[in-house]
């Protein structure tokens, strides 16, 4: 099930990228290594991603669909941080901005620790 997500969530970014004329690599970089903001086209390939996700619904961050991919958690304990996690930074997408909101809350769960959840979630 984690594998299909990952396949899925790969093959969405691809998509999303190649729809906002942006790498991968860049958006990626964006978030993860880059201490300035990103791009517009970053931006809005993140936005594509979340709204594939239906995170992103009418341009704002949306957490409702989140306890679907809870349930592919395997432990409770990471589940409790993941929820934790998403709630702590649902709040950072709620401005006018799709674009601004994805990467708010994008760049809130970097922050807090999402890539060390998901390392440990992939195992």
């Amino acid at each position: 099930m984690i594998s299909d997500l990952a396949s899925y969530g790969l093959e969405v970014a691809q998509d999303c990228a190649k729809e906002n004329r942006v790498s991968l690599v860049k958006i990626m970089s964006s978030l993860l290594l880059s201490r300035s903001a990103a791009d517009r086209n970053s931006k809005c390939a993140i936005a594509c991603i979340l709204e594939n996700f239906f995170l992103l619904i009418d341009n704002k961050v949306e957490t409702a669909m989140v306890a679907q991919f809870l349930d592919v958690i395997p432990t409770d304990s990471l589940k409790t941080q993941a929820a934790g996690l998403i709630n702590k930074c649902e709040k950072k997408g709620k401005g006018p901005d799709r674009c601004e909101n994805a990467y708010a809350f994008a760049l809130c769960l970097k922050q807090n620790g999402a890539v060390t959840l998901i390392r440990a979630v992939l195992g």
